[in-house]
């Protein structure tokens, strides 16, 4: 199977999105574009690299699409797309080292496993982008199981979704935080959109679930409590609830795991074709 790099940069110095919600927006603009086509990416202050399924014609056309839909989300304008051809099985597992290493190069402020820019949330199963449905094992069928963990910053034992005990001691409020992670939507879950809703939905499951009170849901999600007393009990797609609870134990292994020298990520050289 053929696949191409692409390469979006910026010539400003400031950051290609401007908050969270523009980034939340760009990551599923940019899964809902390249859907099943799409392999690897990183999302940079100021670039953005894309793995996926095409080569030629095929790429260009790809990348001018990528630029037109995030054109509008976009605080200055992105250069057309720099392509390569992947060279194959060894090129690309150097790739998912590389753009899971790209949030510590650039000094982002959160852990590489949980920028917002990084695919590696979709890669752990902690994030549902709309068409995007990576599988690491089908791509890179001999990559050792603990590979993109590492690459992360992360112990290589892999995550476990959160337990009943461990959503109950999350919180309200940090259940809210992991439901719009997890569909990338608006931080504040601001919105009618479907997949607004169904992040509220979840959140009211888990956290009902766990033992919160209708009302201090209602307070935490910021909707009426009649809204929650009909949430609670909407049917919530079980991949979404593993999603969220699975978002939850991301955040907790990070916090152990917090890489304050950056010096190994800084030494990565670009995979080169």
């Amino acid at each position: 199977m053929s696949h191409s790099l692409l390469a979006f940069s910026t010539d400003a110095r400031t950051s290609v999105f401007a908050d969270e919600a523009a980034r939340r927006r760009a990551v599923r603009a940019l899964a809902g574009v390249a859907g099943p086509r799409l392999r690897l990416f990183a999302l940079g202050d100021r670039t953005l690299h894309v793995v996926a399924t095409a080569r030629g014609a095929d790429a260009g056309r790809l990348g001018r699409d990528l630029r037109l839909a995030l054109r509008p989300l976009s605080a200055v304008p992105m250069d057309p797309a720099r392509i390569r051809p992947v060279e194959g099985p060894a090129h690309l597992q150097a790739l998912l080292a590389w753009l899971l290493g790209q949030p510590a190069r650039d000094g982002v402020p959160v852990h590489p496993a949980l920028w917002t820019g990084s695919c590696f949330p979709d890669l752990a199963g902690a994030r549902l982008l709309p068409g995007y449905r990576p599988d690491l094992g089908e791509w890179l069928p001999r990559l050792p199981r603990h590979a993109a963990f590492r690459a992360a910053g992360l112990p290589p034992d892999g995550l476990d979704p959160a337990t009943d005990a461990s959503v109950r001691a999350a919180g309200a409020a940090r259940v809210r935080d992991a439901a719009a992670a997890a569909l990338a939507v608006d931080p504040d879950l601001v919105g009618r959109e479907a997949p607004v809703v169904a992040a509220r939905a979840a959140a009211c499951a888990l956290a009902h679930g766990a033992g919160a009170g209708n009302g201090e849901i209602a307070r935490v999600i910021g909707v009426p409590l009649r809204t929650v007393q009909r949430l609670v009990h909407r049917a919530v797609p079980a991949i979404l609830l593993d999603a969220v609870r699975r978002r939850l134990a991301l955040e907790d292994i990070a916090r152990l795991y917090d890489p304050i020298d950056h010096t190994a990520w800084s030494e990565i050289e670009p995979p080169a074709t």
